[in-house]
């Protein structure tokens, strides 16, 4: 996927300076204040990426089948160290920054190729460097996507198969992204694609085998990750918070995800675009977050990150007129 340079060169900007905050925090805080949150986990991961979970913390809420199913990111630091468990310190920050370097670039490149001026991309970075200095996988989750939706409208659907596969293996979750490209296919009864589509679950469903085989139970099932209810009914769970603890910061974490809830609604229904729907479909996994979210409002807002982006993005890369709008929806 070619960018444009402009887009490159502050993609390559904005980095240097993600990377001076972590070399800050590295010498101030110590390497152990960049693996704080889940980065601990992914870290675990990648030192031992087919292993038994051996590498991982005993802890309350660990989850270890449940921390392996998300293999993608722990496994780029591993590749890149060529499975040397003494590099995985240096390759790990170098997946994120490159990370961050993918999606400033893919947002910028993506403003420019709507018209708008590449500099507007940035707005991703203030989304992403909420994280700083931790290293945390939600910038790669967010690029996966975006580029999913660039390959489907640039008409490239084998490698929006391949994307598709790689962001579920980033993180399940994002399988509400693949949510309005069946809906397109099923409108347009192209069931072809529909069981295309249906297809890039596969390889998820092979590494949560080898997981059930390797650790005794299913990611989904694992009893450690249930110790912190990361899902409940819809509504009933952390969203309940905006109304059963007023005035407190859970609350204002609560409400936001109710204004972000919307906000994707009205963009989704305003810009008619595969981007602002994507955004709304990614949104919609907030109705499910569970009590345990409440326990830690920072990382109900970090998971928020990968839905934000792109309904940034469909804001700012809105159809200007009638005639885009029907050339994007035709699409």
């Amino acid at each position: 996927m070619r960018l444009h340079r402009s887009a490159r060169i502050l993609a390559s900007l904005v980095t240097l300076g993600f990377a001076s905050v972590l070399f800050i925090a590295f010498e101030t805080r110590g390497y152990v204040w960049l693996l704080q949150s889940d980065a601990q986990h992914f870290f675990g991961v990648a030192l031992d990426p087919f292993g038994s979970g051996t590498t991982l913390a005993s802890l309350p809420g660990v989850g270890t089948a449940y921390r392996y199913g998300r293999i993608l990111y722990p496994l780029l630091a591993w590749g890149l160290a060529l499975g040397q468990i003494t590099w995985i310190p240096y390759t790990f920050p170098l997946v994120y920054l490159a990370g961050v370097w993918c999606l400033v670039a893919m947002t910028c490149d993506w403003c420019v190729s709507a018209g708008r001026p590449s500099w507007l991309g940035l707005a991703a970075v203030p989304v992403i460097g909420a994280t700083l200095p931790h290293l945390l996988p939600e910038a790669w989750i967010a690029v996966l996507i975006l580029w999913l939706y660039r390959c489907v409208l640039r008409g490239h659907d084998r490698t929006a198969y391949g994307v598709a596969v790689l962001l579920l293996l980033t993180r399940e979750t994002a399988i509400f992204a693949l949510a309005p490209l069946v809906l397109l296919a099923l409108r347009d009864r192209q069931y072809r694609r529909v069981l295309a589509w249906s297809t890039t679950v596969l390889p998820l469903l092979l590494w949560y085998a080898w997981l059930r085989v390797r650790m005794g139970c299913w990611p989904f099932l694992d009893p450690g990750a249930a110790v912190n209810h990361p899902l409940d009914l819809p509504i009933r769970g952390f969203l309940a918070f905006a109304w059963l603890a007023p005035g407190t910061p859970l609350a204002a974490v609560a409400l936001a995800a109710w204004l972000l809830l919307a906000l994707a609604t009205w963009v989704a229904l305003r810009t008619r675009t595969l981007l602002g729907s994507g955004a709304l479909a990614m949104a919609l996994i907030v109705i499910c977050f569970g009590p345990g979210q409440a326990t830690m409002p920072f990382e109900a807002c970090r998971l928020m990150i990968p839905m934000l982006i792109p309904l940034v993005l469909a804001i700012l890369t809105r159809p200007r007129s009638l005639q885009q709008r029907r050339e994007v929806v035709a699409l």
